[in-house]
């Protein structure tokens, strides 16, 4: 991911708690990663956030319309 890539992620997983810090993989204008004592986390840092921020299967809607005045 580009450097503004990690840190708004790194800045997602901060809200979420999760402890996790932007740096470059090896040159600082090619791919940045998440990392954690060393150690890269970029994946799992990732998938945790997607896990946070899913939005659940919505539920099959069942209703009805009822027309009101003003539609008629």
């Amino acid at each position: 991911m580009t450097e503004d890539q990690a840190l708004m992620v790194q800045k997602f997983a901060r809200l979420r708690g999760l402890d996790a810090e932007a740096a470059p993989l090896d040159d600082p204008t090619g791919e940045w990663r998440l990392y954690r004592d060393g150690a890269d986390v970029t994946a799992q840092v990732v998938a945790a956030l997607k896990e946070a921020f899913a939005r659940p299967d919505p539920a099959p809607v069942r209703g009805f319309i009822i027309p009101t005045a003003a539609s008629r």
